[in-house]
């Protein structure tokens, strides 16, 4: 019975213990398809002010397509296309760490519920195993062979 406890007691954790890895996983998933998807929204609002900014430009010129009024909207053009591209880096990275996280916690899952089996499985055969095995009862009485004169003393063990 005690046996049986311990090993459905061990498979409980262990299934408790994948189940959070999934868990976490999926929600690690989740959470870095979200930062994806707001780091799009993100670049999608650098490139309207970016656009924004050189329409002013040219409207403030005289001749937007000549001069110094031409090297600011390269720059800013430059300097807009590298805040994008280092946004996205940013949101790529951020996404892989977490999705990273998801894995460890799946694995850390995994490995949690081996150990929970393992230590069920070994307290379940120190119940069970050798040295729970039944011993011969102690025998209590005096002996036949007892020339002592003390033979209304216990003797304890087995007296052959």
């Amino acid at each position: 019975m005690a046996v049986g406890a311990l090993a459905g007691g061990g498979a409980i954790s262990a299934s408790s213990q994948i189940l959070g890895g999934i868990a976490a996983n999926n929600a690690a998933q989740r959470q870095a398809q979200l930062l994806k998807l707001q780091g799009r929204f993100d670049a999608k609002d650098m490139s309207k002010e970016s656009a924004e900014l050189a329409s002013a430009t040219r409207a403030r010129s005289e001749n937007p397509n000549t001069g110094s009024s031409l090297d600011i909207q390269l720059s800013q053009a430059f300097e807009a296309e590298n805040r994008l591209l280092k946004h996205d880096f940013g949101i790529k990275t951020q996404a892989s760490a977490i999705r990273d996280q998801g894995r460890a916690a799946l694995v850390g899952g995994i490995v949690g519920a081996a150990g929970s089996l393992l230590g069920a499985s070994g307290a379940a055969a120190s119940f069970s195993g050798p040295a729970a095995q039944v011993r011969k009862p102690l025998q209590f009485g005096s002996s036949t062979n007892s020339t002592s004169g003390n033979s209304h003393l216990m003797r304890f063990g087995n007296t052959a």
